[in-house]
């Protein structure tokens, strides 16, 4: 069923879901997006975090932080990045 439509970077490569904050973390080619379900409303864009080489995210159902992974300019380095987030926030 869809939900609505909500406007994320192009490139979406795969997304995580935190269920107990009905939050969506999407990596694409233009970084990290939020997304924010609403019972009975649209989807909204959160936030976003402009990050080259976002390859994948997932978020922790404790702390409701994102753990981000890029991938490095050399296709073999990459980083780790963890982004704080509240269950009120992004």
């Amino acid at each position: 069923t869809p939900l609505g439509g909500v406007a994320v970077p192009g490139g979406t490569t795969a997304c995580d879901l935190d269920t107990g904050d009905h939050l969506l973390a999407c990596t694409g080619s233009g970084g990290l997006t939020f997304v924010r379900l609403a019972p009975g409303g649209a989807p909204r864009v959160a936030a976003s975090v402009p990050e080259a080489g976002a390859a994948r995210a997932v978020l922790d159902a404790q702390t409701h932080d994102a753990v981000m992974v890029t991938a490095g300019a050399d296709g073999r380095a990459g980083v780790v990045t963890r982004i704080e987030t509240s269950p009120s926030a992004p």
